[in-house]
């Protein structure tokens, strides 16, 4: 992310979260427990936006809980950008 964004490009990692499948992913509802989430799915989206500075995120196409990955609350506003602190779009 870093050696990208020095070229003065944006880095835009992909897919947050739980993108776990290629085939019939808009289909995928993605249920795991909190501590999963955050021990498996998550360190790599984390260290992007903390140590890295990712500038963007582009988001699944899955359901987390039954919500959109992108519409929700849990992902995107208390994890990505409370928790997290990322700003960008």
């Amino acid at each position: 992310v870093k050696a990208i964004q020095a070229q003065d490009v944006s880095a835009t990692v992909k897919h947050y979260a739980l993108n776990t499948q290629e085939w019939n992913r808009t289909g995928v509802n993605a249920t795991p427990s909190e501590r999963t989430l955050r021990e498996v799915y998550l360190p790599a989206f984390e260290a992007t936006v903390k140590d890295g500075g990712a500038l963007a995120i582009m988001g699944a196409y899955n359901e987390y809980y039954g919500t959109n990955a992108n519409q929700s609350e849990h992902l995107v506003k208390n994890i990505l950008k409370d928790e997290w602190g990322y700003k960008g779009v």
